[in-house]
């Protein structure tokens, strides 16, 4: 029988795991939480629940899969080849790994929010410990230091998708997919040497991805694997987001084609299995949800700009009151909305129209080519006062200043947060009842009214495949605005507010 590992040994190792674990804190608050879609506080706020987690193991003395899994790696150096620990030395393993683990999120803690009040004692064996520099490249990265590697090629391909363009969102997507990539593939593996099976190895990844890995509570200190391992049950990433993720993959493996980084694209059929699913942009505002939207403080009167949510005397006609407006009687979409500047607001063959565009320096975003268009401004819109937005605007800024820009790059990600946010406070919000309900409701009513396809199309920005299509222009404004103007919903609270706002024959509500 060979000897046990002594306590000194394993407490040696358990220092070096909790080496690691402070490196990969570096990393994360220092290079990871540079990803738009992480919030500091928000991964702040998870870590205590994992570090009651880790306690309430100590306090039992019953380690979960996990804890045990790293134990036998971490006590596997100190054994001969095929020999296993016996049960003490894996209690004292998994005691330390745990007791790691709590003092890495409280440290994580601190960095994050600058608040470390909550460090306390810590463990002895961890005393003046601090991280010494990122996480180092694993045996398989470092075998491959020289020559044209995939996060080379990757970084190459990122700087060009910058140069054109490209959104800080769809960039933000492309790295996160790489960040899943490399936990797969070494970062520093030839990149002419990357084969079926290093795409393979990428997707079964992300089949057992948590949804929104990167903002759940808790993730932070984790890599993807650890959390897809600890996701036996699901639920799981969308199909569709896989599939997204994999083209993003695909496409920087198109462009190094391109380049002549490599001879032939690998994993070409590699795919997911997406199910198809009916419905996903949701249905039409209800008569009901109408009433309850134009009964709340946006609409009603608020207590202070801030407090939007708190009823009052102030009706502040800013881009919250404004934008669902919009939606409703122009069937525009969110995003086409939120970035309308002033010079978007025009005149043209006498009616008034947003002219939905990329602008001339491209900076503005539309779904595709069809969706550039003119719509004609409701009348009820300038009735309320619309086009007074163009004596407090000057040329070249936003109609809607007071909407900032999201941390994806795009204006609508803040104000879609807070519509659903505001929705479920106040009972319109659900899963087929989302800002596009807006989109749906002015489709129906512009369908009971018998418009022709034509103008529905002209008018929605939708794509026509018919020959005819091709010719013209589609259908003239004052054919568009005849169909905009005549649309009306039947809603006691939304004409109490036109009434009210616009002064016709306004005798209360």
């Amino acid at each position: 029988m060979t000897d046990r590992p002594t306590i000194e040994e394993i407490d040696t190792q358990i220092k070096l795991y909790f080496q690691k674990a402070l490196n990969w804190s570096l990393e994360f608050s220092e290079v990871f939480m540079e990803d738009p879609f992480l919030d500091a506080a928000d991964e702040a706020a998870g870590l205590p629940v994992l570090i009651s987690e880790y306690q309430n193991q100590l306090k039992s003395g019953k380690f979960n899969s996990l804890v045990h899994s790293e134990a036998n790696e971490l006590l596997g150096p100190l054994l001969p080849a095929g020999e296993k620990a016996d049960l003490s030395a894996i209690k004292h393993a998994c005691r330390g790994i745990s007791l790691a683990r709590m003092e890495q999120y409280r440290r994580l803690i601190g960095d994050l929010i600058g608040d470390y009040s909550a460090l306390g004692q810590g463990d002895p064996r961890f005393a003046g410990m601090v991280a010494n520099g990122y996480p180092p490249l694993s045996e398989s990265e470092v075998a491959d230091q020289e020559g044209e590697t995939l996060k080379l090629i990757a970084n190459r391909y990122r700087s060009h998708k910058e140069e054109v363009g490209d959104a800080k969102k769809t960039i933000a997507d492309f790295d996160v997919t790489m960040r899943i990539a490399y936990e797969v593939i070494p970062a520093n593996k030839q990149i002419a040497t990357i084969d079926d099976a290093d795409i393979r190895g990428v997707r079964d990844l992300l089949k057992r991805i948590p949804p929104n890995a990167l903002k759940v509570k808790g993730a932070a200190g984790k890599s993807f694997s650890q959390l897809a391992k600890e996701n036996e049950t699901g639920p799981f990433l969308a199909d569709t987001t896989q599939e997204k993720r994999l083209r993003f993959l695909r496409a920087m493996l198109n462009w190094a084609e391109g380049e002549g980084y490599i001879d032939k694209v690998p994993g070409k059929k590699v795919s997911v299995a997406v199910t198809k699913k009916k419905g996903s942009t949701g249905g039409p505002y209800t008569k009901k949800d109408l009433e309850l939207i134009f009964a709340t403080p946006i609409y009603t009167g608020r207590a202070s700009l801030a407090r939007n949510g708190t009823p009052g005397e102030h009706v502040f006609k800013d881009g919250k009151f404004w934008v669902p407006l919009i939606g409703l009687f122009s069937g525009m979409r969110l995003g086409e909305i939120v970035q309308l500047q002033r010079t978007d607001l025009l005149i043209d063959d006498d009616v008034w129209v947003f002219d939905i565009n990329r602008g001339e320096d491209e900076s503005k975003k539309v779904k595709t080519d069809t969706s550039i268009r003119q719509v004609p401004v409701h009348r009820t819109l300038i009735d309320l006062g619309l086009l007074k937005m163009l004596e407090s605007t000057l040329p070249g800024e936003r109609l809607f200043e007071d909407l900032e820009v999201g941390k994806d790059g795009y204006f609508s990600h803040n104000f879609s947060k807070w519509w659903g946010r505001y929705g479920r406070k106040f009972g319109f919000h659900g899963q087929r009842r989302v800002f596009h309900s807006f989109r749906h409701l002015f489709t129906d009513a512009l369908r009971d009214l018998e418009a022709p396809d034509y103008v529905l199309k002209s008018i929605l920005g939708h794509s026509d495949k018919s020959i005819t299509a091709n010719y013209g222009h589609g259908a003239n404004l004052k054919i568009r605005q005849s169909y905009v103007d005549k649309v009306r919903y039947d809603s006691p609270m939304l004409n109490c507010l036109i009434e009210r706002e616009a002064a016709i024959d306004y005798k209360g509500c």
